[in-house]
């Protein structure tokens, strides 16, 4: 009898899937648990009777033989059918998705260009979600590779008030890091600098980035080596071994990953280093830019600046170093910048305001993006740009949800006949999700293959500095990608899987695909506008970078950027003295000016966008100006026509303003403002450095050049730096101060930094690689977000354009095949065909002119957001605005003119027939 029920629970669990029945409750299955078990025991004792028992002495032998009381023994069996049921449901619920799954493909393999269109929207909006997160991770969230507990270390730093407000980051002197270093609230600190050297000798130099610390630096980092060991205390103190600590990557590429580097020796500048170890994968200190090489504080410095490092290491003036510490446990990062600020002002012996300007303060390390104006920056335009990635993927979604919902509409008559034959809606509504998601899961593997490739161009832009070791296949990123797949599975399928669901079934099963729209039609006319209003809202976002990269472009910024290129080199790194550094660079200037190519060369102590040595000016009969003194620059005569600065009145300086001639002086226009308002700075006296030198007359005026950052925002840093040029020839500068080598060359002056480069290790051969750099290579980097902005805006910007006139002619398309009879008895009834193509157009325009008024609104409320990354641009431009809508319903009209086209080719005869 048991093989029977046995049978018979079979035979009823593939009945159930067979005809797709519900599987028993638990209650129900309980039931029939205990239901078993009272058969069981009256069949029990039956048999016992029958042998001769006693009803009671065969119940209690049949309870004795079950192994247990009872209630235990049917609370075994309940739980065994409880889970023997699950296990049911569980493959049951297996079975469906298999199906589900299995008539998804099906359905989508029968309509492959269905399936390419569909599966291409996805993969453009989640492939550009996940490039933009790649990014962000990189700049904001991911700690730094390879430290311990990044988010317990701070940076201690010294800011610097200024007249002015604004607050700047010098760093902290060699002193003053001794000194935090011992105080009792901290567990550790830590110094560093970072610097470009050469490395190795000859033709086969070239310049790495190197990172000068302190011997506590990778200790407090927690990090151990890959290879060999770190340095030692002793290694950093003064007289130290030479020793270098590889970058892996640098490791890797430069010498294969050998193990056999330990102990060897490479060339660092004009030393010789020895390689002790090697720094482990990835790990690129805090700040993230890729280091290639480790020096200890004392033998790096020393090498590197013979002439400066006792100044650097005893001079509390000189702010160099970037400070790193760990708090202690249970103490507060209040009290350590309390403590440390008195330790700072403690040791002020008559600096210069430092009690009053100066205050120390202890930071998280936890964003490193946050280091310096340039990374916020870009930071700034990244987190923005992942705001305009998710309109992107919003976009895509109300593309492939229009077209599962006309795929849907087709289908009418399909999920008609299912509905009627009995089919649960949630059934078919899981059905038509599984189709949604497979789409999206489809999309989100393509999108993965847009994300590595736009992923490695967009860090070539935006990244170039910093080391990202990140990838596609990064767990983080995979995440991401797969809510993202979810998100746009889910979006794109509910909509259309609801409205398909609940038709009209007489209509649906007489009409079938042709017959009404049950109210799609306004659900695909908001989509699209949706579609339009999103996309309007990206092409103002990109007009308004374009605009501001236009208005730095045409920036005056005091020089000229193209054609002008400077060399510099670290002569004293080689032995040379003040004197022959001075004589090197007036051979290098003879020569510059015979090369191909170079139409001015000039010597200058400083550059036109570099603010120079301070140095204090009086002028006879005034008081002196509060604040900073101006920049002066010492400079040949051709230096004002090299760089292309502006000569607004007066004269620059001639070959005749020599040694022992009158003492002369040019001025900037902003200088001249503060030091004579009257506008009368020519012909008058200035004393340089102090009230009891002789008189310099001022003989011209040039226009001010931008200093520093040149492009940063806050209105403090607009105001122009005072600053005036002095003749080269008479004084001593090109000695105390090492000059640099200006060409203007007659066209890009990218093109002739090699031939400079080449010229000057011609001239010196043991010289460190020279630094020769193009102007338009130093200020790269500050338009590189603007740039940024303009391309990833254009290009989402033409993406939901392409998409929206994709989405609009589709919607206009299905319209007019739902309308087929329609437009048959118009044109029978004698509408002209200008008459149909008009209604067709039309209804394209209204729904793009909706689209294009809520975009409107909604970008004038986005550009408050974006109005800090913009450069002399209001985010209301009406100029932007208008043009991106212009251009926005210049799409309408070309994407509803082929189904407006086909409309009026509608034979009306055959449409009259089909009624």
């Amino acid at each position: 009898m048991t093989r029977e029920r046995a049978l018979g629970r079979g035979i009823r669990a593939g009945v159930r899937r067979l005809f797709r029945l519900p599987l028993r409750t638990p209650a129900i299955a309980r039931a029939d648990a205990d239901a078993e078990l009272d058969a069981f025991l009256a069949e029990r004792i039956e048999h016992l009777v029958r042998r001769g028992m006693t009803p009671a002495e065969a119940r209690d032998e049949a309870l004795r033989r079950l192994g247990g009381s009872l209630t235990e023994v049917r609370d075994a069996l309940r739980r065994s059918a409880e889970r023997r049921e699950g296990r049911m449901r569980l493959r049951d619920r297996i079975d469906d998705v298999r199906q589900d799954l299995r008539y998804a493909v099906r359905g989508l393999t029968r309509q492959r260009g269905f399936t390419a269109a569909a599966v291409l929207c996805a993969a453009i909006g989640i492939g550009a979600n996940t490039t933009m997160f790649g990014v962000i991770d990189a700049l904001l969230l991911r700690p730094p590779a390879g430290v311990r507990d990044a988010g317990g270390l701070l940076w201690v730093s010294a800011e610097r008030k200024t007249e002015l407000g604004f607050t700047g980051r010098p760093g902290v002197s060699y002193l003053d890091y001794l000194d935090f270093g011992r105080s009792p609230v901290l567990a550790g600190a830590a110094a560093y600098f970072a610097r470009a050297r050469s490395f190795g000798h000859g033709t086969d130099a070239r310049e790495v980035n190197t990172l000068t610390i302190t011997h506590t630096f990778m200790p407090l980092l927690g990090v151990r080596p890959a290879l060999g060991r770190f340095f030692s205390a002793d290694e950093d103190a003064p007289g130290g071994s030479p020793v270098v600590i590889l970058g892996y990557a640098f490791w890797r590429d430069r010498f294969s990953g050998a193990a056999s580097v330990i102990g060897k020796s490479v060339r660092i500048g004009t030393k010789l280093y020895t390689v002790v170890g090697v720094a482990p994968r990835d790990f690129n200190g805090v700040e993230r830019a890729r280091v290639d090489l480790y020096l200890p504080m004392t033998a790096g410095v020393s090498d590197d600046m013979p002439g400066r490092a006792d100044e650097l290491f005893t001079n509390r003036g000189m702010s160099w170093l970037t400070v790193l510490a760990r708090l202690r446990p249970g103490a507060r990062r209040e009290r350590l910048a309390a403590e440390l600020d008195a330790i700072y002002h403690r040791t002020d012996h008559g600096g210069f305001g430092r009690a009053k300007t100066h205050i120390v303060v202890a930071s998280p390390t936890a964003i490193a993006a946050m280091r310096n104006p340039q990374q916020v920056q870009n930071a700034t335009v990244s987190l923005w740009l992942a705001g305009v990635a998710g309109i992107v993927l919003l976009i895509a979604c109300a593309n492939v949800a229009s077209l599962l919902l006309t795929r849907a509409v087709r289908r009418r008559r399909e999920i008609a006949v299912r509905l009627a034959l009995g089919i649960g809606r949630g059934r078919l509504v899981r059905l038509l999700m599984t189709e949604s998601l497979v789409l999206a899961g489809l999309g989100g593997v393509a999108g993965l293959l847009v994300a590595r490739w736009g992923g490695g161009t967009l860090r070539s832009w935006l990244l170039a500095d910093v080391a990202v070791g990140t990838s596609v296949l990064d767990p983080r990123v995979l995440a991401v990608t797969l809510i993202a797949t979810v998100f746009t599975g889910a979006v794109c399928g509910l909509v259309p899987a609801l409205q398909a669901t609940r038709p009209d079934l007489t209509t649906a099963l007489k009409a079938g695909a042709r017959g009404g729209s049950d109210g799609r039609g306004r659900v695909l006319g908001g989509l699209l506008v949706g579609q339009v209003a999103l996309t309007l809202v990206l092409l103002v976002g990109a007009g308004l970078f374009v605009r501001s990269l236009q208005n730095l472009r045409s920036l005056d910024l005091g020089f000229d950027v193209q054609p002008v290129l400077v060399a510099r080199a670290r002569l004293r790194t080689i032995g040379y003295t003040p004197a022959q550094g001075e004589r090197f660079f007036r051979r290098l200037l003879e020569r510059a000016r015979t090369l191909p190519g170079v139409e001015r060369a000039a010597l200058a102590t400083a550059g036109p966008f570099g603010n120079g040595q301070l140095e204090p000016v009086f002028v006879p009969g005034r008081e002196p100006e509060r604040g900073l003194p101006p920049a002066v620059s010492y400079v040949t005569s051709e230096f004002f026509a090299t760089v292309g600065m502006a000569l607004r009145s007066g004269r620059v300086f001639t070959d005749a303003d020599r040694a022992g001639t009158e003492r002369v002086a040019v001025v900037n226009e902003e200088m001249a403002r503060l030091y004579w308002p009257a506008g009368d700075a020519l012909g008058k006296c200035i004393e340089v450095g102090s009230d009891t030198m002789p008189c310099t007359t001022v003989v011209g005026i040039v226009e001010t050049a931008r200093a520093g950052n040149i492009v940063r925002q806050p209105v403090q840093d607009e105001r122009p730096m005072p600053g005036y040029y002095l003749p080269l020839d008479q004084s001593n500068a090109a000695r105390t101060l090492g000059p640099m080598l200006y060409v203007r060359t007659s066209g890009d002056a990218v093109r002739l930094v090699p031939l400079i480069r080449h010229t000057m290790e011609a001239m010196a051969p043991d010289l460190p690689v020279p630094d020769v750099t193009a102007f338009s290579t130093a200020l790269a980097p500050q338009f590189r977000p603007w740039r940024l902005g303009v391309v990833m805006c254009g290009i989402f910007g033409a993406v939901a354009l392409a998409l929206a006139m994709i989405g609009l002619y589709g919607v206009l398309a299905f319209g007019v095949s739902q309308r087929t009879h329609e437009i048959g008895v118009r044109i029978a009834l004698g509408a002209r065909r200008d008459d149909v193509r008009r209604l067709v157009v039309g209804q394209g325009l209204r729904l793009g002119a909706l689209g294009v008024a809520i975009g409107i609104g909604a970008a004038l409320a986005a550009g408050q957001l974006l109005a800090a990354l913009l450069f002399g641009v209001s985010p209301r431009d009406p100029v932007v605005l208008a043009m991106a809508s212009g251009a926005v319903l210049i799409v309408v009209v070309l994407a509803s003119y082929l189904p407006a086209r086909r409309a009026t080719r509608i034979d009306p005869m055959e449409a009259l027939r089909e009624l």
